[in-house]
């Protein structure tokens, strides 16, 4: 379990640090559907996109494929509403 936890946090800082610099200039990947986009990431996106030398990619998908976008490495990152939590 520690080994799992260790490696969870590194990889973790490690995309953190990606956000933060664009050190390898791979886009980071934001899967949401066009609601979300359109009334809650729009702000968010813009700020990113201001401080961050990452490219940014959206994929416009539904709860369920933005969800497996997610689970299949895809996607970094996804929004979706969830209910109840997904199962692994």
């Amino acid at each position: 379990m520690a080994r799992f936890g260790r490696d969870l946090q590194a990889k973790t800082a490690g995309f953190v640090e990606r956000l933060r610099t664009g050190a390898d200039g791979q886009p980071i990947v934001l899967a949401a559907g066009e609601a979300a986009f359109l009334y809650l990431l729009g702000g968010g996106i813009q700020r990113f996109r201001l401080r961050s030398k990452s490219p940014l990619r959206l994929l416009t998908l539904d709860r369920d494929a933005a969800v497996a976008a997610v689970r299949t490495g895809k996607a970094h990152l996804g929004v979706a509403p969830l209910s109840p939590s997904p199962t692994t």
